[in-house]
């Protein structure tokens, strides 16, 4: 059976491989022009898993610490950034539906933001180092907006019957996952300790690779460029676009 640190190095292997394969697909295909932010994302984790890498077999474990943080705000702020830009392009040619979803997004935007600053204040978890439970406790409030927004995309989309096989949808749906887990991971951590922080390292390492594989096949779709979002005839969410933009207006 092989050891923990062996999988970690197939883990990383794997993320940095895959992640060569979306950045060389997207650039080829022109979906990078469609999904700059999540372009960017995939060439930074390309480049900071490798970082990492190096840094993790040759220094001491406090710059490890330091990287994997700073990578974690990075990545994090990129990740709502996406979700953000994946919710502008699907909904960019109805501006009726587009305004009523954007209200529906920033209005679970700002409930996510309460419940975050709620798990800030009213936190038990307490670390020998300050500093290490602040940072977990504000990535984990921001693993529950980023995972929110990620849901509230999600149920808007299914509401209006857009198609899932779009290879913005397998962004959002990895990025979903892949908070979802990152936010299991974080809650058993910081309730159990230091004890099971490889094994949960481990785990958030598999869920990532996981993630990298749900993007890898939406981007490598023969169509991806072309699947189109909307599965509804084009008539009825023009109808619906026009009903919400009167609505709106009124």
């Amino acid at each position: 059976m092989p050891s923990l640190a062996t999988i970690q190095d197939l883990q990383y292997c794997a993320a940095f491989a895959l992640q060569i394969t979306i950045a060389i697909a997207m650039f080829r295909r022109g979906l990078y022009k469609q999904a700059r932010y999540f372009f960017v994302y995939i060439i930074w984790q390309t480049v900071s898993v490798a970082i990492l890498y190096e840094i993790l077999h040759k220094k001491p474990p406090f710059y490890y610490f330091v990287g994997y943080w700073i990578n974690n705000v990075i990545t994090v702020s990129l990740g709502i950034a996406i979700v953000i830009e994946v919710f502008n392009r699907m909904f960019s040619p109805y501006p009726g539906i587009r305004r009523m979803a954007k209200i529906l997004f920033l209005g679970s935007a700002v409930l996510l933001v309460l419940i975050s600053a709620i798990l800030l204040i009213y936190n038990h978890a307490q670390y020998t180092v300050p500093i290490l439970t602040f940072v977990m406790v504000t990535d984990r409030s921001v693993r529950v907006i980023q995972l929110g927004l990620t849901l509230t995309l999600f149920a808007i989309t299914k509401y209006l019957h857009l198609r899932w096989r779009n290879y913005l949808f397998g962004i959002a749906l990895g990025f979903g996952f892949y908070a979802l887990m990152d936010l299991v991971a974080l809650v058993v951590r910081m309730t159990y300790g230091k004890p099971v922080t490889v094994v949960v390292n481990v785990l958030i390492g598999t869920a990532y690779c996981a993630a990298v594989v749900i993007w890898t096949a939406y981007v490598l779709q023969p169509e991806a460029a072309k699947i189109p979002i909307v599965s509804l005839p084009s008539h009825e969410l023009e109808k619906w676009d026009e009903t919400l933009q009167q609505i709106l207006k009124g």
